[in-house]
């Protein structure tokens, strides 16, 4: 429809513009010659002397005036109020009327996107401005990667976006073609296999048990590949199972992993326990955590805020450590400062905007801990 108000619009203004010079080649209604009129009033200037109503100096008077109006007058160049144009000029004025639409159209088709609807208004208006600027960035990519479909880095640092965007097909995607370019690779597998969960709304298909098969047969003890494994058997119904491959996941990960609450909690889902405690994040070991335990409670509160302000301090210093970051924003998340947890995964992104890892790491984690939205 906007396009019909367009033409219809341009339309108007052109024959605005070239209507007059249309016109000028038309035969316009007959004007009086100028030079007819002051010829006529030099015969008549004559006619009057020689019946003796003008002196001969009268009339010379006359006739000088009237022949310094016909040496002035021009042939009628204005017809009704039409103004004459010659033919090499009209045509050289519609040619440049025309072209500047024709090549503003065909810049667009060359350049713009035409084959796109539009964007309904109310999405527009709701757009998250930082959103925007992502999607912008998105689309420079997948033009780079339209034009160049073998760039495997591209690929893989665009699937997390996708993530991040809520598109996990095209996640799934770009994945598989960062596999087809780079090679096939464990994590690779796991993160696909997570993607088409996701686009299963939490369902573990049948396309991402394969995605998850090849992921441990790559690496037996992947922890994303592992833990889907394990939300596959639940839904099949084999708690054991699930625990099994949960409990599997408990060993073999670092205490700090930041996955380890959630297999804590699923397995107290499956089993009825209470999950066991886990130690808090960024306090001391051995030693120094007996000494901690030892505190009164107040005390050991105030000693391990005092830990968490010191690794805080220390990342504001060297941000390149993704493990700390990591402990940082879950150790205020579980002293109850979740808005002191937001500030330090925003400082972790920046930090780490060049990690594509570890910002996977950091997405998951605040997806774990409600920190995103």
């Amino acid at each position: 429809m906007i396009w019909f108000v367009f033409a219809v619009v341009t339309a108007a203004a052109l024959i605005a513009v070239l209507h007059p010079l249309l016109r000028s080649g038309e035969a316009a209604p007959a004007a009086p010659d100028d030079r007819d009129f002051y010829r006529q009033q030099l015969a008549e200037i004559e006619r009057d002397r020689g019946r003796g109503l003008l002196t001969e100096e009268d009339a010379e008077t006359a006739r000088v005036e009237a022949a310094r109006r016909l040496l002035a007058a021009t042939p009628a160049t204005v017809a009704n109020g039409v103004t004459r144009v010659s033919g090499a000029g009209r045509v050289a004025a519609a040619l440049v009327v025309l072209a500047v639409p024709l090549f503003s159209v065909a810049l667009y088709l060359r350049l713009g996107q035409p084959e796109r609807p539009d964007m309904p208004l109310t999405a527009r208006l709701s757009d998250d401005p930082a959103k925007l600027d992502i999607n912008a960035a998105v689309s420079k990519v997948e033009a780079h990667l339209r034009k160049n479909p073998d760039d495997g880095r591209g690929y893989e640092a665009l699937a997390p976006v996708y993530m991040k965007l809520g598109r996990p097909d095209d996640a799934a995607k770009a994945w598989l073609e960062a596999n087809r370019i780079l090679g096939e690779t464990p994590d690779r597998w796991s993160a696909i296999a997570e993607a088409q969960i996701y686009a299963g709304n939490g369902v573990v298909t049948a396309e991402a048990r394969q995605s998850i098969d090849k992921a441990l047969a790559g690496d037996g003890e992947n922890p994303r590949a592992l833990y889907f494994s394990g939300v596959a058997a639940e839904q099949d119904g084999d708690k054991a199972k699930a625990v099994a491959v949960y409990e599997k996941i408990l060993g073999s990960s670092p205490k700090d992993a930041p996955w380890l609450s959630v297999v804590r909690r699923r397995i107290a889902a499956l089993t009825g326990q209470e999950p066991k405690a886990q130690p808090q994040a960024g306090a001391p070991s051995s030693p120094a955590a007996e000494a901690l335990a030892a505190l009164p409670k107040d005390q050991q509160q105030a000693a391990i805020r005092g830990m968490v302000a010191n690794l805080a301090t220390r990342l504001s210093e060297n941000g390149q450590d993704v493990e700390g970051w990591l402990r940082l924003v879950r150790a205020w998340t579980v002293l109850g400062e979740g808005d002191k947890a937001k500030a330090a995964l925003g400082d972790a992104r920046k930090a780490l905007a060049a990690d594509s890892p570890a910002l996977e790491r950091l997405g998951a984690l605040a997806r774990e801990l409600g920190l995103e939205g």
